[in-house]
């Protein structure tokens, strides 16, 4: 019996929102979105499979996701789970903030578990987010004047293969 995908994001700026909609392409069941920011209800009964993602903001994942997390936990250890955050962050310091993002056991129960690289869209963000910006930035000074993308197409088709096959 072909039962269900669903994929939980929260996004500040729309790079994770962009991203889950990308997965959401290459997925061969039934899949739905559900953005955790707006949505408070839903049945996980209706899925096998469900997808938490979110992105990263002054190094830390969205309260929402977290609060997600933590009132299906049970739930989501019966389930197939993969797991994704976007953050401009690569190598170690990603895998740092992916291990940061979710429950340990969450972590240790998912499929996959995954950074799909981020967006620094400056062309939207208010001064206090510039401001962070320029705070967190390896230069100290340097934001970039454009807006910046990282995201690894090919890092989300292995995600979708592998939730795919599960």
């Amino acid at each position: 019996m072909k039962m269900a995908t669903l994929i939980a994001y929260a996004s500040k700026y729309g790079c994770t929102k962009k991203c889950a909609g990308i997965l959401w392409g290459k997925m061969e069941d039934r899949t739905d979105l559900l953005n955790v920011k707006k949505e408070k209800k839903v049945d996980l009964s209706q899925y096998d499979k469900v997808i938490i993602s979110g992105s990263i903001y002054a190094g830390k994942i969205q309260k929402e996701v977290t609060r997600f997390c933590e009132k299906h936990l049970d739930e989501l250890l019966q389930k197939k789970v993969g797991l994704f955050i976007c953050c401009m962050e690569n190598g170690d310091e990603a895998e740092n903030e992916l291990k940061h993002s979710f429950p340990e056991l969450l972590l240790e129960h998912a499929i996959i578990s995954e950074f799909f690289g981020g967006e620094l869209t400056v062309s939207e963000m208010n001064l206090f987010d510039k401001f962070v910006i320029k705070m967190i930035a390896r230069d100290g000074d340097k934001i970039p004047a454009e807006d910046t993308s990282t995201v690894s197409n090919e890092k989300i088709s292995t995600f979708a293969n592998r939730m795919n096959t599960a």
